[in-house]
């Protein structure tokens, strides 16, 4: 028995040398975004209401907050650089910046906020002192979609808080407030309860986006003024893990030598995040164009179960002579049938969407997690299975 467990430890140690410490890293990566994703997927699946009303084309309007601590300088470089991607993609995003901790006093013109004004980018992020934290931006019903931590030491102090903030509120407690809340011993109790398995899943770093199933780029996304910075800072990408400091300190050479690595590193993380959202946004649009197609039209695969077809709402038409369904609904008639009685997702195009609609009608589309439900396939997000479930554990 001794030697059986000896040789299974030996496997299994085997197993875990057996990737690089790069490999581990992005596996590590992966199967929080992974994890993200479904969060993100369940709350896409929800009815979005604005005032009231149900908005469907609100959908997929991604809220993002950016953590730092201190004068929050890189949380509010990649507000700013994120707010510039928004302009020439296809995903809505509303982003912001916070602190956590007491705000550090900002330095009178930062060499970042310079840099950033040269390039064009939005100089409203540096424009007002970062807003401070507070524990109702943690909890799972607040109106942020991922929260986003430059660095893993502030990565790690949030998931701990969220985890906190989430089970104390659901015991009917009341959470701490005030400048240092985060440091109430009473609150980060919590963080250990089995009940807050799973509350961090929204919380991720900002490197977390430099994994090797981030989609690559697409062209026309990154501003010209932005490429040169990117292009120095992507041969080195995967290893970055913080984003490196920037502060006045030194001679001017050296102050504009860190802002551009600063700038470099946030923009290189900032287009991985829209580059992802992109094409989970997609993905899930097309999943949702496809539970409506199937809502709304019969596949022809499946009428010789059905005796009747509805010419109305059905993906066919019955033959005037008696002799079953002939002819399919044209994709004209099928896209404005939708458009009044479904919320058609948005984020599609009409070709991408034509072209989903005529492999429906061919009853090509048959595979699990496509019409029939299911969620976000994996599979074109460049992931899999074992980089969802990877060796580096859960949350």
């Amino acid at each position: 028995m001794l030697k059986i467990m000896f040789w299974q430890f030996f496997a299994l140690s085997a197993l875990c040398w057996s990737r690089s410490p790069a490999a581990a890293l992005n596996a590590w990566r992966t199967k929080r975004l992974g994890l993200w994703t479904r969060h993100l997927e369940a709350r896409w699946d929800a009815e979005y209401r604005y005032r009231g009303k149900v908005r469907p084309d609100l959908r997929y309007r991604t809220q993002i907050l950016v953590v730092d601590s201190g004068d929050g300088m890189r949380a509010r470089t990649c507000e700013a650089i994120v707010d510039s991607l928004c302009g020439s993609s296809a995903a809505d995003i509303d982003c912001a910046s916070t602190v956590l901790g007491p705000v550090v006093a900002q330095q009178e013109r930062p060499a970042a906020a310079e840099l950033c004004a040269l390039l064009g980018l939005p100089p409203s992020p540096f424009e007002q002192p970062p807003r401070r934290l507070i524990p109702s931006d943690l909890l799972s019903t607040s109106r942020w979609d991922v929260v986003l931590c430059v660095d893993l030491a502030t990565l790690e102090r949030v998931r701990s808080l969220a985890r906190a903030v989430n089970v104390l509120r659901r015991a009917g407690g009341s959470v701490p407030s005030g400048d240092r809340w985060h440091e109430d011993a009473g609150l980060l109790q919590w963080s250990s309860h089995l009940s807050g398995e799973g509350e961090g899943a929204a919380v991720l770093c900002a490197s977390d986006f430099l994994a090797g199933c981030v989609p690559i780029t697409r062209e026309g996304l990154v501003p010209e003024e932005l490429q040169p910075y990117l292009a120095e800072s992507t041969a080195g990408s995967q290893k970055l893990l913080d984003l490196p400091t920037c502060s006045n300190d030194g001679l001017a050479s050296e102050q504009l030598g860190r802002a551009k690595t600063l700038l470099g590193a946030a923009a290189t993380c900032s287009v991985g995040l829209i580059t992802y959202l992109e094409a989970a946004m997609l993905e899930h649009a097309r999943k949702l164009y496809r539970r409506d197609l199937a809502a709304s039209f019969p596949r022809p695969r499946d009428l010789a179960t059905s005796s009747l077809v509805s010419g109305g709402a059905g993906g066919v038409r019955e033959d005037p002579q008696g002799g079953g369904a002939s002819a399919t609904v044209p994709y004209e008639e099928a896209a404005q049938h939708m458009q009044f009685d479904h919320a058609v997702p948005g984020g599609l195009s009409d070709d991408e969407r034509r072209r989903i609609f005529d492999e429906y009608m061919d009853a090509k589309d048959v595979g699990p997690g496509r019409a029939e439900g299911g969620g976000i396939d994996v599979s074109d997000l460049g992931l899999t299975m074992d980089d969802l479930f990877g060796p580096m554990g859960g949350l």
